[in-house]
């Protein structure tokens, strides 16, 4: 069994690997058919360095962690904000007489968020309650996708409608995004050209989307009736309980939810145990209460990137979420003292004195380094 050092010719972005890759001893590092995202992947792997057998061991165990780094989530989420971006940009942009099709560029955008959710939804859900950074009329149907797929994933729902209902959540406002730009900074009551903007959005949205080539019936139902609601007081065709299909009711309460937890000109963020709060009493009412309690329940009482106080009285941050929802895994960054930790300290909340005794607000003005918080170091 030969090993071999990989080169530079070995490797390339966006394609199937065709060995699996190790280290200098034997440790397995990445398994075939995973795909690397950026040059800087491939560097850091030829410089590692790294190696394949002509014939692989019998026997592969798990990646070691000394390559979670390579393959982080977070290595690749703003390459994927800006091309949710680009494509949004790009189907404004086309006219009634222009012949574009991006129906097939937007299928491998959903399989690519997916693919993030599949590798660690728990790191994209703490990206999303910490990372205030892009623009909301794109953050917005990137992080409403991801909380689609955590529900469709307990749902156990194919993929072809999977890959629907995230798309759904990337396109539905795309009808409304340049008002939305000019409403996250509005502080007036609305007037009443903006609401019926608003109130035609879904209809022009799926128009939009047809113009550049996306023909799924199910994608475009979805953006529809992503607005409706089970009272029958949504809009535009004010659908009532079962004619309001499950997809729809999906990005209904996702779109709700990170509405509440996303910050406006003229209102702060609410912190997610409210915004939960909030879900929950919208249940049965204008949200499909078997759904919202199912989404209330998988997110957790303390949702990845939530800010905790912790029973010693240090403040620290949810990373991960447990089968126990009030005993999440947590990482300390503020001691009792409210003075900054140098190193984020991993704490167990099965410990009585490591104990959560609440949520608390962002810190603000304050930077984290998402990669060492979920251990994606070398």
């Amino acid at each position: 069994m030969e090993k071999v050092q990989l080169q530079i010719a070995d490797l390339g972005v966006e394609q199937e690997l065709e060995w699996d890759i190790f280290d200098s001893e034997g440790r397995l590092l990445i398994k075939k058919g995973m795909m690397l995202h950026s040059a800087k992947q491939i560097e850091k792997i030829i410089n590692m360095p790294a190696f394949r057998y002509d014939d692989s061991p019998s026997t592969i165990e798990e990646p070691t962690n000394d390559i979670l780094d390579v393959l982080s989530p977070f290595d690749r989420i703003t390459e994927v904000n800006f091309n949710v971006e680009s494509f949004l940009t790009q189907i404004i942009s086309v006219k009634d007489d222009q012949k574009i099709n991006l129906a097939d560029d937007l299928m491998n955008l959903c399989d690519e968020i997916i693919a993030l959710c599949e590798y660690d939804l728990d790191a994209l859900l703490g990206a999303i309650h910490l990372n205030e950074q892009y623009r909301y009329t794109v953050s917005h149907p990137l992080h409403t996708s991801v909380f689609c797929y955590m529900v469709a994933q307990k749902l156990e729902m194919d993929i072809d409608k999977t890959v629907c209902l995230v798309g759904a959540a990337l396109t539905a406002n795309v009808g409304m995004m340049e008002l939305q730009e000019s409403l996250n900074l509005q502080t007036e009551p609305l007037t009443g050209e903006q609401r019926e903007a608003i109130f035609d959005h879904p209809k022009q949205s799926a128009l939009m989307l047809k113009r550049v080539g996306v023909r799924n019936k199910l994608w475009l139902e979805i953006v529809l009736q992503h607005h409706e609601q089970i009272s029958g007081k949504g809009y535009p065709r004010r659908l009532q309980a079962e004619q309001f299909i499950r997809e729809a009711r999906i990005l209904a309460l996702a779109d709700r939810y990170h509405a509440m937890v996303s910050p406006r000109a003229y209102r702060d963020c609410l912190l997610p145990t409210q915004a939960l709060k909030r879900l929950f009493k919208d249940c049965g009412k204008e949200i499909d209460e078997t759904l919202g309690l199912m989404f209330i329940k998988e997110i957790g009482i303390y949702p990845p990137g939530s800010f905790v106080r912790l029973k010693n009285g240090e403040t620290a941050i949810v990373t991960r979420r447990g089968k126990d929802n009030m005993k999440p895994t947590v990482k300390s960054v503020l001691n009792s003292n409210g003075a900054i930790l140098y190193e984020a300290r991993t704490r167990d909340c099965n410990e009585k004195r490591f104990e959560i005794t609440g949520l608390c607000p962002p810190l603000k003005d304050q930077q984290y380094d998402l990669m060492r918080l979920w251990d994606y170091v070398v």
